[in-house]
């Protein structure tokens, strides 16, 4: 099957966006699908492309991001289809370019099918009385682009809900979660002393709660530091390892300053993948007390939790937005209103003090990820519905 994707959104840029588009394309290309990206992220050496994926990704410049330049690049990424009798085009998220997808729907020469991934905040953002800073008829094609579209590839339930709700017929929304590598997210024996000085981390002999996270306000992470605080004031032995960067870096050093958690609580930044597979591995429970901080800003699945349960490690993650897709609630983690930090604290305490159940979880977590929450089983899902989407073509 020819597949074309277009996309503002892909490595070596980071975020969620970037990592769904690389592990679709590659996937497919590795089952040994014809796949092109055209991709408006420049190219970097530092990336680490397979010379079978590197090979079919083409860089379209992009500088403005205005409406014209954008137009451009689209007429770009058409030519690129046409040449490569594309049988089907992807689009892993709306913007900026299904509002020129729909237009070009509209054309009688036109007999390709288009299918657009939807995550979350990017659906919410359709919404016409949204606070996403889009000018309405912005949004209104986006709305247009979704109902004309072949499928809407929704990586939750939650997401699949909000689309049908901007009057998309159900049978053409299709649930296809996020996934993880499971042989590079794994359990590893680590030297838990010997990783810790390296980052000047001290209280080796604590247990770790981990968060791996972009700084913002919809992560919870003010409410987990509170936490923290509320734990070592009971006696509890903990350390609290933050991992990420973001906008709101500087309201957490000042919690931390405030409750005097210099020595509980540690923001670490930069980390490669392999020093973040080590820190799941030293870790006792994984904290992400995400909640919807606005109309826009929400979950739409939460990644990470299957990262930290590959590796074997339950997980403690708050009740919002897509997230009960992510984590099986009593199986492989807890699922906890963020804003209720009683019920967080207790459960975060069960699973210290019960390190069996705990451990438990891990190992029903990793074998779920193993069974249904990878890249390989899901992408192979998506192709069989593309195949069928092609056949009625």
């Amino acid at each position: 099957m020819n597949i074309v994707i277009l996309t503002h959104a892909f490595p070596p840029m980071k975020g969620g966006f970037s990592s769904y588009t690389y592990e679709v394309a590659r996937n497919w290309i590795l089952a040994g699908e014809e796949v092109q990206v055209a991709t408006t992220v420049p190219p970097n050496e530092a990336a680490g492309f397979e010379a079978q994926v590197e090979a079919r990704i083409v860089y379209l410049e992009n500088k403005s991001h205005t409406v014209l330049e954008n137009l451009s690049v689209f007429i770009k990424f058409l030519r690129i289809a046409f040449k490569a009798k594309a049988e089907v085009i992807l689009l892993p998220v709306w913007l900026p370019y299904s509002i020129f997808m729909v237009l070009f729907s509209y054309l009688t020469f036109n007999k390709i099918p288009y299918v657009i991934g939807c995550h979350g905040a990017d659906i919410l953002g359709m919404y016409p009385n949204s606070s996403h800073p889009v000018h309405p008829i912005v949004k209104f094609l986006g709305r247009l682009a979704l109902r004309r579209a072949a499928a809407l590839f929704a990586v939750s339930n939650y997401t699949a809900e909000k689309v049908r709700e901007l009057g998309v017929e159900k049978h053409k929304i299709k649930v296809f979660p996020n996934g993880v590598d499971y042989h590079k997210f794994r359990r590893l024996k680590v030297r838990k002393a010997e990783l810790l000085n390296r980052y000047h981390v001290q209280h080796h002999d604590a247990a770790i709660l981990l968060t791996v996270s972009q700084f913002n306000q919809r992560k919870g992470i003010d409410t987990a530091i509170n936490i923290v605080r509320d734990l070592k004031e009971a006696g509890h032995n903990i350390i609290y390892l933050i991992i990420g960067s973001g906008e709101a870096e500087a309201d957490m050093i000042g919690l931390i300053e405030k409750y005097d958690l210099k020595d509980r609580v540690f923001i670490l930044k930069g980390i490669d993948d392999e020093t973040l597979i080590q820190f799941y591995n030293i870790s006792d429970v994984f904290l992400l007390l995400s909640r919807q901080a606005s109309d826009v800003n929400v979950e739409g699945f939460g990644i990470v939790f299957l990262e930290a349960n590959a590796c074997g490690l339950p997980v403690v993650a708050g009740n919002s937005g897509g997230i009960p897709d992510a984590v099986a609630d009593g199986k492989s983690g807890f699922l906890v209103d963020p804003l209720d930090t009683q019920q967080i604290r207790e459960k975060i305490i069960y699973l210290l003090q019960h390190p069996a159940e705990a451990k438990q979880m891990g190992e029903y977590g990793r074998k779920r990820v193993e069974t249904n929450y990878n890249w390989p089983k899901i992408t192979q899902d998506m192709l069989v519905h593309l195949n069928g989407i092609v056949k009625k073509t």
